[in-house]
């Protein structure tokens, strides 16, 4: 899974673990592993930072007869 605020989602659904959503689920979980790497190879990122540019307010907010909340 892969997440970012500019170039979307990429969620994988074949690679969720059945039954991971139950109350008693138990997964033999892997211990976190620190990686040994040269931090050399990082780089900065190529697109500008993310700035708020502009405020947009709700002409008005409804309920749809579903129950689903609707922002014009």
């Amino acid at each position: 899974m892969r997440s970012d605020l500019r170039d979307g989602e990429i969620y994988d659904a074949r690679l969720e673990m059945p039954g991971r959503d139950e109350p008693d689920f138990e997964e033999t979980w892997q211990p976190v592993r620190v990686a040994d790497h040269s931090k050399a190879s990082l780089v900065a990122p190529i697109a500008p930072p993310v700035r708020r540019r502009e405020r947009l307010r709700p002409v008005s907010i409804l309920k749809t007869p579903s129950g689903q909340t609707v922002v014009e």
